[in-house]
């Protein structure tokens, strides 16, 4: 098994295991949910968001809390388009993330994904470049798609 797909695996795994013990799933409702996304070839994600299992907001915090980062909730809060805009939107819509925040050389970067490695090289490249440090938090899908919103006002 490629290297890759074996650390996906056992990322998946462990955040399978910060939902049942944070009680949102039970290990009969994980093993469900595996079944059903191998067998409709669907990501775990898909379907637990399908069968309406596990909130977008408790699912991010799950996964925050497996990455030892903070979780922010970005559904209703106004951006500014001159922080969001540090970040090409292409790369942020490709990647994922977003700069909800700036405090001189620091950037505040949400992820909907923080286990997509290619994300945070890239914008660690663009970190680099700039001479800014970075720091992370995990956003859900829907408060990425608020804070595009600063993209375009």
């Amino acid at each position: 098994m490629p290297k890759a797909k074996a650390s996906t695996l056992s990322l998946m795994a462990k955040l399978q295991d910060v939902l049942v013990s944070q009680k949102l799933l039970t290990l009969a409702q994980v093993q469900e949910v595996e079944q059903e996304a191998a067998s409709g070839k669907r990501t775990f994600d898909a379907v637990l968001e399908e069968r309406g299992l596990v909130k977008p907001a408790e699912l991010a915090r799950a996964r925050a809390e497996l990455f030892g980062m903070p979780y922010i909730d970005l559904t209703d809060r106004e951006l500014k388009r001159d922080v969001v805009g540090l970040v090409p939107y292409e790369l942020a819509e490709n990647y994922q993330l977003v700069v909800f925040d700036r405090d001189e050389n620091e950037l505040k970067v949400a992820l909907v994904n923080p286990g997509n490695y290619k994300a945070t090289e890239a914008i660690e490249f663009m970190a680099r470049e700039h001479g800014w440090k970075l720091s992370y938090s995990v956003t859900t899908a829907e408060g990425l798609q608020n804070a595009f919103k600063a993209y375009g006002s």
